[in-house]
């Protein structure tokens, strides 16, 4: 570097070390002509233009020229001078960041705004009068207007923006807001409040952008305000918001009003990536959301007095599609919910719904809930969230799944009213049949209720039961009815306390695994070598019928009847449904083919008596020995006079006549060689 760049070099450090001095030297003049109740006096009215609230000083300021000419206030109080008994803010610490230019003119502008800890406070009173704006608005039912005539905050924006004075942007460290409706006594708190607010003119849109903690989680804001002086002072400004956090985000855009509480119309888009998280995060009464996770709603929104409207809505849960309207009411005592949806599916799966109970398994009531059934789930059932909510829907479904249940198309009207959801099915596609009924499930009291009404026809019988009962050996066309109650704390209690009646017919069908009639035509053999089921085989059917009365878990039966091609057969029993098992005895005549002068068919054989006994999905299927002895003369006929290889007749070696009895002593021998086969065969009982 040559001593003429030196030279040039000093020139310009030396300038700019005038001009700094030149500046710092008018800085402190002009701190010196300007004193600090001078500053605060011009700062605190330009806020006042600024944000139209009223500050309050609690102690001195301080004033300091580094890094940049700034007013400290060690605590202050904003308040609406229409409020001025409900200040908005309290801060522990403001920072008024001044402009040096506007200083060396002997003018205050604050170029910058730092608010520290402070506690901001919405409040809206018993009239719907908010403690943040100045005049009242003017709204209609799903219009929002803004305010006829000019506010005192808007005439003031206009003088200023007329005087071409720019807004600070505001910065908020570490705050807390609270927020208060007197009418329904909502209540918001949320605190660590970090966030940066910049205006771009005194009558222009602002941005907001920062973050909040709210029931212990973090949420992002983001947000455009077209008209904040307007909306400030009572009117109306379109909005652009999005909250972004780990259980929800949201999304809006429309108009906007804070007279008498928020007031929305626009477009919602809502996304949590679980129901379950998310109600329990907002305290949102929501039946069952404990089983969902995926949950998705967007459509037109309109947010009047408390009363959210939506309108063409997509609602997604978990795998369920919904589109259609919504209405959600605050009501007195709790919200109600009325909705209009077509949905591609209702799953009301079990393995969706583990739900626990919070309050133990004591009956508080007076009612008892019957004991546990084997086999039956023992968790504990808590129906309690249908008291947070009341609701009038309207559903229909292309399908509904519960378990390994699954119908067709399913049309349903739900209410739910002080915890008593009742739902009437008017169409329900089931099997190849139609079903319709009602299901009422009452949470009022301490244990759970389930009344049920049902009537189908033309169902598949064996899908049907399949997939409800677990039968799998019986096909045809089925009717049935059922009507019954129960009360318990638990599956398997429900079931141990149903009462009630119910009534099956299935026609035109068979009997998986079993044909009565070759086992009755070759008795002899067949009870030898057992009467165990076999796939291959099956037993056809013209109608079987059966009306139950349900007895706290057991279904009783005294009218069994089964009518087939070659087999006829009526009986009497008890379905036990806490057990899942069967108790049967009932009585067959085999049908023989054989041709009269009227071409008739003939029958001819004996009541064979059948005990059913066991799983109700693999019964133990045996002859009833004490049965077949009632009549043992029969026996004898129906094994053709041949026991033991040779002919034996029922009194002294003579063949009987239709209709005699036989001796005591052929009685013996006939007891002693019917034990001695079933004895020997296939493990079946001889009692």
């Amino acid at each position: 570097m040559t001593l003429k760049d030196l030279i040039a070099v000093k020139r310009v450090v030396l300038i700019a070390f005038i001009v700094l001095a030149v500046i710092v030297t008018a800085a402190v003049v002009a701190r010196a002509i300007m004193p600090s109740d001078f500053i605060v006096e011009k700062a605190t009215r330009a806020l006042s233009k600024q944000t139209g609230f009223a500050l309050r000083i609690e102690s001195p300021p301080s004033f300091s020229l580094w890094p940049r000419p700034a007013l400290n206030i060690e605590g202050a109080t904003l308040t609406n001078p229409s409020f001025p008994s409900k200040p908005i803010m309290r801060t522990r610490q403001l920072i008024m960041e001044l402009s040096l230019l506007d200083l060396l003119s002997f003018r205050v502008r604050i170029s910058a705004l730092t608010v520290k800890a402070p506690q901001i406070d919405v409040t809206i009173d018993e009239e719907g009068r908010g403690n943040w704006h100045f005049a009242s608005t003017h709204t209609k039912t799903g219009v929002l207007y803004p305010a006829e005539s000019p506010t005192p905050l808007q005439d003031s924006a206009r003088d200023s923006a007329a005087g071409g004075e720019s807004v600070a942007p505001i910065r908020i460290i570490d705050g807390r807001i609270h927020y208060f409706d007197a009418r329904s006594h909502t209540v918001f708190d949320a605190a660590k409040v970090n966030m940066i607010i910049t205006p771009h003119g005194l009558y222009d849109p602002l941005d907001v952008e920062g973050e909040l903690d709210w029931n212990g989680e973090i949420v992002g804001i983001m947000a455009y305000v077209e008209h904040p002086m307007a909306l400030a002072g009572g009117g109306t400004s379109p909005l652009d918001l999005s909250l972004n956090s780990r259980l929800v985000q949201l999304s809006y855009g429309g108009l906007v009003s804070l007279s008498g509480g928020p007031n929305l119309v626009g477009e919602i888009d809502i996304n949590a990536p679980s129901l379950r998280d998310f109600a329990e995060w907002v305290a949102m009464p929501a039946p069952f959301a404990q089983a969902l996770r995926a949950f998705r709603l967007g459509g037109d929104v309109e947010l009047q007095d408390r009363t959210i409207t939506l309108t063409d809505t997509t609602l997604l849960l978990d795998t369920m599609r919904a589109t259609g309207d919504i209405r959600i009411e605050p009501g007195d005592e709790r919200p109600k919910v009325t909705a209009n949806l077509r949905l591609d599916r209702i799953d009301l799966s079990p393995a969706k719904f583990q739900i626990t109970h919070s309050d133990g398994v004591g009956s508080g009531d007076g009612a008892k809930p019957g004991p546990t059934a084997p086999g039956w789930s023992t968790r504990p059932i808590d129906l309690t969230s249908l008291k947070g909510v009341d609701a009038d829907l309207t559903l229909v479904a292309s399908h509904m799944i519960y378990g390994r249940i699954e119908t067709g198309k399913t049309m349903l009207k739900a209410t739910i009213d002080n915890g008593v959801l009742q739902a009437d099915f008017s169409e329900i596609a089931l099997y190849g049949g139609q079903s319709a009924g009602r299901l009422v499930l009452d949470a009022s009291h301490d244990a759970a209720r389930i009344r049920a009404g049902f009537i189908a026809r033309g169902c598949e019988s064996h899908e049907l039961l399949r997939d409800v009962t677990g039968f799998t050996w019986l096909d045809g066309a089925a009717t049935f009815s059922l009507s019954l109650a129960a009360i318990g704390h638990s599956q398997s209690e429900l079931v141990s306390s149903i009462t009630g009646k119910a009534g099956l017919t299935v026609t035109n069908g068979h009997i998986r695994g079993l044909d009565m009639t070759r086992m009755l035509r070759s008795v002899s053999r067949d009870i030898l070598t057992g009467w165990g089921a076999q796939p291959d085989l099956s037993t056809a059917m013209t109608v079987m019928r059966a009306n139950f009365t349900l007895d706290h878990g057991r279904a009783i039966n005294d009218d069994f009847y089964f009518m087939g091609p070659t087999i006829r057969i009526t009986g009497r029993g008890v379905v036990d449904l806490s057990e899942r098992s069967l108790d049967y005895r009932v009585e067959s005549k085999p049908v023989e083919s054989g041709k009269q002068s009227n071409d008739r068919m003939i029958t001819k054989g004996v009541d064979a008596p059948i005990a059913i006994k066991g799983a109700w999905n693999s019964p133990l299927i045996y002859p009833d020995i004490a049965g077949i002895l009632k009549d043992p003369s029969a026996v004898y006929e129906a094994l053709g006079n041949k026991l033991d290889g040779h002919a034996v007749s029922p009194s002294g070696g003579q063949k009987r006549d239709t209709g005699s009895t036989i001796d005591e002593d052929s009685r013996r021998r006939l007891n002693d060689i019917l034990k001695s086969l079933f004895d020997s065969g296939a493990g079946y009982a001889t009692h």
